[in-house]
């Protein structure tokens, strides 16, 4: 797995340029690649950051887990995410993390897959 972190002060592009490298890096690859996007809202003042429970259910809905099969907890989630992702090469692109331990459960692989 390959990650790539950018960090900048608001406004300068960041999310535009992630979601460009995101299009080329597809244009390169299979065509049945999973996307998966998600503001974390890190560093948004109107509101808290994404609960990464409901960022997980919300993937895992959008890799065709029916809402009976999601389970409750994080950790759970965080299993069948990963379980569901292995060797699939897809392309997650997770804007506005405060940090990188906010990216670490939504990445496949080690909690560290993002640091």
């Amino acid at each position: 797995m390959s990650a790539l972190a950018m960090e900048g002060m608001a406004g300068v592009g960041k999310t535009s340029l992630a979601l460009h490298i995101a299009h080329r890096c597809l244009a390169e690859e299979r065509t049945d690649v999973p996307v998966l996007f998600a503001n974390l809202r890190g560093s948004t003042p109107q509101g808290p950051p994404a609960d990464p429970t409901a960022v997980l259910e919300t993937f895992l809905r959008l890799l065709g887990v029916s809402g009976d099969r999601i389970p409750y907890g994080l950790d759970a989630r965080t299993a069948l995410y990963r379980q569901l992702l292995a060797e699939t090469g897809a392309l997650i692109v997770l804007d506005d993390a405060a940090s990188t331990d906010s990216c670490g459960l939504s990445c496949p692989g080690s909690t560290d897959a993002a640091r």
